[in-house]
């Protein structure tokens, strides 16, 4: 797993790594909605807050050594995933169950 640190045009600072089959776990392996990316791998894209994160597949070759502003370009490329809430943040009565 490649994993680089950059800043986009505007002085954001991402974090970006990617993630091949082989290495997730069996249930991470086995949601639907990542079907079509257990084949060919990802690349995630973090800002250093977390306050937003990426996701771009197919990973394009060489990704890890290309200079920051085509890195950006990726970023821009790239879909964006819903924050996650935790079980006590979701404000429905999931928690009561």
């Amino acid at each position: 797993m490649s994993v680089r640190e950059f800043r986009d045009g505007d002085g954001r600072e991402w974090r970006a790594w990617d993630v091949v089959p082989d290495n997730l776990n069996t249930r991470i392996k086995n949601e639907d909605f990542l079907a079509v990316l257990n084949y060919t791998g990802w690349i995630v894209f973090e800002t250093r807050d977390a306050s937003e994160k990426r996701r771009l597949y197919p990973i394009p070759k060489g990704w890890s050594e290309l200079p920051d502003a085509e890195l950006h370009a990726l970023v821009e490329k790239a879909e964006r995933v819903p924050a996650r809430k935790l079980r006590g943040e979701r404000g429905d009565d999931e928690t009561a169950r």
